[in-house]
């Protein structure tokens, strides 16, 4: 199986040269940086990495490249950039975007192309053993659904409050049970989809639902909630790593009992929490 690589920017001569290599590990296509073109690219074509080939007249495109990283690393697939020192240095203060892998000009294509066959070759590892945590997750979902209660088990534990937290991230959903283990009992669902089916067995005190997911997004999720006479009232919290205007407008025209930032603050998120748990 080859790996696939999207070129995109407005260095040409490194284009070029990567395409006249002879690559049996490699599938190669450019696309614009229209974002629109890098859209429809990843839902075809479905690369491993991105590269961003840059020189001066890829400036006026760098803001557009921070709102689009967000999208890359959603689907898992790395981003890279190549230029000259000063272009990278630019890049780098311009985005405050952090590429997986920054090759400076001048560079030979052969080893262009070393760089990236490593690189993409550990985040393939990288992928497989998250793919492994995520079918583990559902599989400990499916049990928690179908298991009996124990009658036996901690008074301590019966006074928990229930928190149901929804990412499609199983590294978040590892790191907030982490966070909130010993004081809450915590489920976690990796979409909408399975949170919704758990709400139609089970209680839950309190939601923290991530914004952006495939299938469904945060709000289309809370729309089906608040529109369930059983889990209306429920509260929920959003988790998301998306902080522009429209979305968190979008949010709060949802009217949830509260959002939290992404990377989460464990202090800052059990506040959150103990504040909209207060209230209830």
């Amino acid at each position: 199986m080859k790996y696939k690589i999207i070129l995109m920017g407005e260095n040409n001569t490194i284009i070029d040269d990567l395409f006249f290599q002879e690559h049996k590990d490699f599938d190669i296509i450019t696309s614009s940086s229209r974002n629109d073109d890098i859209i429809t690219h990843l839902q075809i074509f479905e690369p491993d990495i991105i590269v961003y080939c840059m020189n001066e007249a890829s400036k006026k495109d760098f803001n557009r490249i921070y709102f689009l990283k967000e999208k890359f690393e959603k689907k898992g697939i790395l981003f890279g950039v190549i230029g000259s020192k000063d272009i990278c240095k630019e890049f780098e203060k311009t985005t405050f975007v952090e590429p997986d892998i920054m090759l400076v000009t001048p560079i030979s294509s052969y080893k262009i192309i070393s760089e990236l066959r490593t690189i993409i070759a550990k985040n393939s590892y990288k992928k497989e053993k998250l793919n492994e945590n995520s079918e583990n997750i559902r599989k400990e979902e499916v049990r928690r659904a179908v298991e009996p209660i124990n009658l036996n088990e901690n008074q301590e534990d019966i006074n928990k409050k229930h928190i149901l937290v929804v990412d499609d991230d199983p590294m978040m959903l590892k790191l907030v049970n982490e966070y909130l283990y010993e004081r809450f009992t915590v489920a976690t669902a990796i979409s909408g989809k399975v949170a919704l089916s758990f709400l139609e067995k089970k209680h839950t005190d309190l939601i923290l639902l991530d914004y952006e997911m495939p299938e469904a997004n945060g709000v289309q999720v809370l729309r089906k909630i608040r529109a369930n006479p059983k889990t209306k009232d429920i509260p929920v919290v959003f988790l998301t790593g998306v902080s522009s205007y429209n979305s968190i407008k979008e949010i709060i025209s949802m009217k949830p009992q509260g959002y939290h930032l992404k990377p989460v603050n464990r202090d800052n998120l059990l506040k959150v929490i103990m504040d909209v748990l207060g209230k209830k």
